[in-house]
């Protein structure tokens, strides 16, 4: 049983169930992906794992998961700021561009550079996301 695992069995568990869960998501498996990442949080919760689930989630369209599962990471990290990035999306998905500029703002200077095209500037992407919807 799970509750007994030495410390190394937990983490290989962990780890286990996280490449379980990447890989389910990869194969736009979700709810399997969701599944897997939600076992490994019973072993112990990190704020990876609510992003990885958070992404599942939004590519269901169960965007209220997804924005609890965003917050959840920055409560367990509150350095990331990606996250609002991920929740400003959500906003813009449902068509509440106030809230989402709201989130952008939050996130505007530590916004990750992967969500950036090339030449493209924070205030660029801000347009471009607010024009795509």
């Amino acid at each position: 049983m799970e509750f007994y695992l030495t410390k190394k069995d937990k983490i290989n568990a962990i780890n286990k169930y996280t490449k379980e869960g990447l890989l389910a998501y990869q194969k736009r498996e979700y709810d399997k992906a969701v599944s897997l990442f939600q076992r490994a949080m019973k072993l112990e919760e990190s704020p990876q794992l609510w992003d990885y689930a958070g992404n599942a989630y939004f590519e269901m369209g169960d965007f209220e998961e997804a924005k609890t599962s965003f917050m959840n990471a920055i409560v367990l990290d509150p350095k990331l700021k990606d996250q609002f990035f991920k929740s400003a999306m959500i906003y813009l998905e449902k068509g509440m561009e106030d809230l989402a500029i709201k989130d952008l703002r939050k996130t505007i200077l530590a916004v990750s550079y992967t969500h950036l095209r090339a030449h493209e500037t924070v205030l660029d992407l801000v347009c471009r996301l607010l024009l795509e919807k």
